[in-house]
């Protein structure tokens, strides 16, 4: 009888199991309305794409610039 299990962990066994059962179950359920569902941007993120693509077009400008002009700008 060494090999039984005691009589208390076959209840928690039980509850283990089914919470992951259902946490399983959970994420399955999350990654495919994430995958099929729309995202709306945060502010924050729309504000980073803003600046991004702002520094991009100040960065093109720059490189297109007249070398006279950067080198009166930079000293």
């Amino acid at each position: 009888m060494a090999d039984a299990e005691p009589s208390t962990i076959r209840p928690q066994r039980a509850v283990v199991t089914a919470w992951i059962a259902q946490t399983q179950a959970d994420r399955t359920r999350a990654e495919a309305e994430r995958r099929t569902t729309p995202r709306r941007m945060s502010q924050g993120e729309i504000t980073a794409l803003v600046l991004v693509t702002a520094l991009g077009d100040i960065a093109t400008v720059l490189h297109d610039a007249d070398p006279a002009d950067k080198a009166e700008v930079c000293g």
